[in-house]
Formats: C-alpha cells, sequence, structure tokens
C-alpha cells in the first residue's frame, strides 16, 4: 500500500518487497525489489530486454498494481513517466495532446485557448526546447513526442521523473534544469556510455531482480555492468566479421546518418515508398510507422506475412510447421514470448526483437532499416549487427538510417551524411572518422 510516514528524510521513493506477476502468461517481472529512490539524485535503471524495468517503473508511477510489498513515497511527492513510445494521437495539436484528455489538466468551465497555448509556450522555452502548440503531433519526431509527455507531467507537478529511453537532444542539460526544479530524475537505459556520464547511481535488473546498485564512481564499474549486461541465452558466439565489408563481393550497406531535426524521418517515408516491394523487410523508426499490430498475438504478426511459405499446395495452412520453425527462431534469439503471447503484453525490447526475426527472413533482397538499434539492449544490438552482416554476405541491399555516428561508421559500406533534409556527398568506408562525420552532420563543408 502507499502510504508517506516512514521514508526517510533522504529517500523520496521507498520500495520494500516488491513483486509483480502477469498471471496471463505466468511471468515474474519483479521479484523482490528493494530500492530507496534518493531525493535529487540521477538514478539509472538498466538491464537486458524483459529484465523488469519498465514493469518496475509502471508499478512505481502507479500504472500498475503490485502484488507484493510496499511503495511509499515522501509526503506530497508522486511519480510520472515519459515512455519510450508515449500514446499519441496523430491529429491532435500538442497543445490537444496535453491537455485534452487530461483529467488532471482539466480544461474546466473557464478554457482559455490562448492561455493554454502559452502555458505550452512558457514550458518549452523553460526547457529549452522550440515546440509549437499548434503542431500537429502526428508530423513531430519521437523525441519531440517525448518531449510533450515531459511537459505534461511538468504541469501536473510530478517530483519524481522516470524517462524510459530518452532521445531528447541535449539531455545532460534538461537533467540538471529539473533537478533545479526540485525533479529527481530516473532513466532506464541501454546505454552504458551516456549512463556512467549522466547517472550518479547505477541499478542494474536481471530477471526481476536487482543485481547491482553502485555509486557512478565505483571502480571497475563499466565492466562490471557490461559482463551483467550480456543475457544468458543459447545463442551463437558473435563473431567478428567486419573484415567481410571490405571486399565488396556481396551486397552493400548504406546507412544515411543525421540528426532527427535534419529530415530523417521524412527521408525514410521517401525511401519506404520509393525503394521496396512487398517482399522486401523494412523496420520502421518508433512511433513513425505501426509495424505490429500489438492487440494481436505473436503468432498472428509472423504470419501475415509468411501466410505463402507455411501454406501447402493444396491450400491448407501448416500451422505446425510455422510453430515448429518460429519458437525456434525465439528460442535462438533470447526472446521471452510464446506464439499466443499478446504483443501489447511484452517488452518494448522484445517487441523490437520480434520484429526484427519477421522482417529480417523475408524473401525479397532489400531491407530498410531506420534506428533499428534502439531499445535494444547491448548482447542484442551487437546481434542485430551480425543479422546486417549476414544479409549483406547473402546478396541483399541494406540501407541503414540512424541518429548515431558512430553506428554509421561501424557498418557502412557507403556512408551519406544529412543536413537540414540535403544529403551530402557520400563517403566510401574509411574515408571518414566520427569527428569529420559528426562536424558534417552538422552542415560543416557544404
Amino acid at each position: 500500500m502507499r502510504g508517506y510516514k516512514s521514508v526517510t528524510e533522504q529517500a523520496v521513493v521507498e520500495l520494500r518487497g516488491i513483486g509483480k506477476t502477469f498471471p496471463l502468461n505466468g511471468v515474474t517481472a519483479c521479484d523482490g525489489v528493494d530500492l530507496d529512490i534518493g531525493r535529487g539524485e540521477t538514478l539509472i535503471l538498466m538491464g537486458e530486454n524483459g529484465a523488469g524495468k519498465s514493469t518496475l517503473a509502471s508499478l512505481v508511477t502507479g500504472k500498475l498494481k503490485h502484488d507484493r510489498g510496499s511503495i511509499r513515497f515522501a509526503e506530497g511527492a508522486s511519480a510520472g513517466m515519459v515512455h519510450q513510445k508515449p500514446l499519441i494521437i496523430h491529429d491532435f495539436t500538442v497543445s490537444d495532446m496535453i491537455f485534452g484528455g487530461n483529467r488532471e489538466l482539466n480544461r474546466g468551465l473557464f478554457y482559455s485557448a490562448g492561455k493554454e497555448k502559452a502555458r505550452v509556450r512558457d514550458i518549452f522555452a523553460e526547457l529549452g526546447y522550440a515546440l509549437n502548440p499548434e503542431d500537429r503531433v502526428g508530423q513531430l519526431a519521437p523525441y519531440q513526442h517525448q518531449l510533450i509527455e515531459l511537459a505534461e507531467n511538468l504541469l501536473m507537478g510530478r517530483t519524481v521523473l522516470i524517462l524510459d529511453e530518452p532521445e531528447f537532444p541535449r539531455l545532460s542539460s534538461l537533467l540538471i534544469l529539473l533537478k533545479k526544479k526540485g525533479i529527481t530524475p530516473v532513466i532506464i537505459t541501454h546505454k552504458v556510455e551516456d549512463a556512467l556520464e549522466l547517472g550518479q547511481r547505477i541499478i542494474l535488473m536481471k530477471k526481476g531482480r536487482i543485481v547491482l546498485d553502485r555509486s557512478a564512481g565505483s571502480d571497475k564499474l563499466k565492466e562490471i555492468v557490461l559482463e551483467n549486461l550480456i543475457p544468458e541465452t543459447k545463442k551463437k558466439p558473435l563473431t567478428k566479421q567486419e573484415s567481410s565489408l571490405s571486399e565488396g563481393e556481396k551486397g552493400q550497406i548504406t546507412v544515411i546518418v543525421g540528426h532527427h531535426e535534419s529530415g530523417l524521418w521524412d527521408e525514410e517515408e521517401k525511401l519506404a515508398r520509393d525503394y521496396l516491394s512487398e517482399d522486401n523487410g523494412y523496420i520502421p523508426s518508433l512511433n513513425r510507422k505501426k509495424a505490429m499490430e500489438e492487440s494481436w498475438s505473436v503468432e498472428e504478426n509472423f504470419m501475415i506475412h509468411r501466410r505463402k511459405s507455411y501454406t501447402a499446395p493444396w491450400g491448407l495452412l501448416r500451422k505446425k510447421s510455422f510453430l515448429r520453425d518460429g519458437m525456434k527462431s525465439l528460442e535462438e534469439y533470447g526472446v521471452a514470448a510464446r506464439p499466443g503471447d499478446r504483443m501489447n503484453h511484452l517488452s518494448g525490447g522484445n517487441q523490437k526483437k520480434l520484429l526484427l526475426l519477421r522482417e529480417f527472413q523475408r524473401s525479397g533482397n532489400r531491407i530498410l532499416l531506420s534506428e533499428p538499434s534502439s531499445a535494444l539492449d547491448r548482447a542484442n544490438r551487437d546481434y542485430l549487427y551480425n543479422l546486417i552482416y549476414r544479409a549483406k554476405d547473402e546478396g541483399k541491399e541494406v540501407l541503414m538510417l540512424t541518429a548515431d555516428p558512430e553506428e554509421a561508421l561501424r557498418l557502412g559500406d557507403r556512408i551519406i551524411p544529412l543536413f537540414k533534409g540535403t544529403r551530402g556527398e557520400t563517403l566510401e568506408r574509411g574515408e571518414s572518422n566520427l569527428a569529420q562525420l559528426t562536424a558534417l552532420m552538422g552542415g560543416s563543408n557544404r
């Protein structure tokens, strides 16, 4: 039960023995979690996909009810969350999205559109981001969707903010500003370097339990975190395949790299329209295109694009063959899901892995990837890269869009920097380094 009296002066939230099991699939997402969130500290929450991070966040914010244990807040404190993929209504304006359906920000009898828009402008200006209250939400970049949810939480007076895989530009400056406002930030991330740079305290979860709780300055923390982030699956060992990229005998990996504000999502729409046929694979960016039917099961989402492969000559569907092959793929990739599980019951990371499996198994000779490593932990990001290399070696043409210059340099046979909607000169592998490519993404030498 929630209470306020026993929380220590140092902690704004206190969790004791928290447990949560989902009855539909029997998965225990949180198992005996004890955690104090210190007032004003920057807490980093890490763990492989399915470790229980998002479930724990939902329990703290009250979105889910815990089965066991207690959650206690300091007096006057409350928690909100900025989701990795906020729920949006594409035709709403920014102002409507914040105020329209929120009971805590009820417009009331004396509603004034002008005052409402002024409040929205003021809060975004205070945060240091330019966002027009009259912009249509569906036309915005994913990080701007997160900004909208952030503004909504601030207007509701939340004192603890959980940021799930935040994509904000200038994130470190934003965290400083939030803390000056008396807000305690909790960041869920897979990015080890970001965690060590931004966090004061690192919490690592595994199989629903906290297995690491260290201050950011602890000795050999990076090595310890990396060791614990490797999931215990039956994956084949990763092999170094970068050497095959320079041979040019099969396929090619072309990477378009640019900041979100430079029109990366517009490039995606054009390429998806002009580049792909029905049999080609496509991994869309988060929030940009609905890639999976979240109310459908895992089985139904896979079958929709592979029905031909599992249809017998006389027209009957060979469902047993599909289930056998599908379960083998899920086990190999370490996905905690069964064919009958609904997609909306899975974590964002597991949904992304299922999408990768489905699209890389398509029969076409092209695949378009937009920010494919987003929401994947370190081990599964490496496995994704091996899938990309494998597709190249099979003769497939791989086109990828990313905002990460390091990822572009690692993967690309050809790299095309993007700035304000304009593609720069194509760079062959080895023709650029990180500093040069970052400068090109910012408009240098144009």
